[in-house]
């Protein structure tokens, strides 16, 4: 093909993506209604988030005091398996937003159900059969293990269904379903445990979270399912799973919880010292993550550079904004910010606080800078994150003889991923503007 008739070509996609982009279906438009709209959900967003937090940690805290110490020990190394497919799990969803995003088909609906579900089917079920023997090394009933194996089971086949919701604009909906979901979880999981049912009775309530989940979202996306008949639908490519958007959100996010892990692995004396301080400290990006999570939708249908440039800075604000006030808090209150949340206060870790909460927003920033690469169709945008990340790993494997080592590797991984980031979405941003120049360009030579 020509060049000039390949620009041509490339040029009308756009083109006609841009009419998909602006009908009915998207509030994402560039109009002072879509940046209500965009402020609106982030707000209603954030509210059921906290509330859902709030629900979860209420769950937690009746888990602890129905059930004795050692059962307790039980249920939370099994809940932290269920967490631990979660780092895969939501990597695994986001790239499901993204395929579902440009064109939300009841046919690709179905497609993505099946990939995730054929992707975690047979690993989850082996390793639940695997480990089922085991079981009572850690004093759990095979029962239990396999209630595990269950509901992580369904945390990954909610993904298709909660990754299309995100995908068509649907961000209220998915905070209204997570919310149900831990309501039931509480409403089914303490009562068991009233009942006698020990920590079986707690992993039942989390199966019933995840399944009320993915029955909601699964229901509500196919009944707002587009219909793959119109001749745009034709010309767009079939919704399919970036492999390089799962590694690029696994990369990034899994910093955020390794941390924790390294220092039980290298430093355990200081392991609930760290865990307090890091507690307090991400309260600063779960401040920006609604921003997050109403954006990401919006990023990826956006098709001019400059709209979704400025859809960018404008979600970059709002990032810097709440997570910059939670961080000051933090500067400015870190012994009654610790206070509040742990009755002992941990005054040992009150000088690091502030430290820590200014890092946490960087990633926040920088977990922003990942959704946007990925809305660009970047291929290599979790190479910053992978270093980062490896930076990490060595920083606690050689630095880890005091709590402000510790602090010190984690700012620095923080603060690598920023510095990493930020000139390869300037890049990306900036090699976008000039080809949508070069194809406009291209079109006003063509014969009229």
């Amino acid at each position: 093909m020509p060049p000039l008739l390949g620009a041509l070509s490339e040029f009308k996609y756009h083109r006609e993506a841009a009419r998909v982009e602006r009908s009915p279906r998207a509030d994402m438009i560039g109009t002072h209604h879509g940046w209500r709209h965009f402020l609106a959900d982030t707000v209603v967003y954030g509210v059921i988030f906290g509330l859902t937090n709030v629900v979860s940690y209420l769950f937690i805290v009746l888990v602890g005091r129905t059930l004795a110490a050692h059962e307790f020990g039980v249920f939370t190394a099994l809940v932290g398996a269920i967490v631990i497919a979660g780092f895969f799990a939501g990597p695994l969803q986001l790239a499901v937003t993204q395929a579902a995003a440009l064109l939300p088909s009841l046919s690709g609906l179905k497609r993505l159900t099946r990939t995730t579900v054929r992707s975690a089917f047979a690993c989850i079920v082996l390793l639940t059969l695997a480990a089922i023997p085991y079981a009572s090394r850690i004093g759990a009933k095979e029962l239990d293990v396999a209630l595990c194996g269950v509901a992580t089971l369904l945390v990954y086949v909610g993904c298709a269904p909660m990754g299309f919701l995100g995908g068509i604009g649907k961000v209220r909906a998915q905070a209204h379903i997570n919310l149900l979901g831990t309501i039931m979880r509480l409403c089914v999981g303490w009562p068991l445990m009233v009942f006698g049912l020990g920590v079986t009775g707690a992993l039942f309530g989390y199966v019933w979270n995840y399944a009320v989940v993915f029955v909601l979202a699964d229901r509500l996306s196919r009944r707002i399912a587009f219909d793959r008949s119109s001749a745009v639908a034709q010309d767009l490519p079939h919704l399919r799973i970036q492999g390089s958007a799962i590694a690029t959100f696994a990369l990034t996010f899994i910093p955020f919880s390794l941390d924790q892990l390294l220092v039980q692995a290298f430093a355990p004396s200081l392991g609930g010292d760290y865990a307090a301080l890091t507690t307090m400290a991400k309260i600063v990006f779960f401040g920006a993550f609604p921003v997050l999570m109403v954006a990401y939708p919006r990023l990826l249908v956006r098709t001019g550079a400059g709209r979704r440039t400025r859809l960018f800075a404008a979600a970059a604000g709002l990032v810097i904004c709440c997570a910059g006030s939670l961080a000051w808090l933090l500067v400015v209150l870190p012994g009654q910010s610790m206070a509040m949340v742990f009755a002992e206060g941990f005054p040992e870790v009150t000088p690091f606080v502030g430290r820590m909460a200014i890092a946490v927003g960087c990633f926040s920033v920088a977990a922003l800078c990942a959704y946007a690469l990925t809305a660009w169709g970047s291929r290599i945008a979790f190479v910053p994150f992978l270093v980062a990340m490896v930076t990490q790993i060595g920083l606690f494997a050689s630095r880890h003889d005091s709590l402000g080592a510790l602090v010190s590797n984690q700012v620095w991984t923080y603060g690598l991923q920023l510095v990493l980031v930020t000139p390869l979405l300037v890049f990306t941003i900036h090699r976008s503007v000039k080809r949508e120049r070069r194809l406009a360009y291209a079109a006003t030579q063509l014969p009229t």
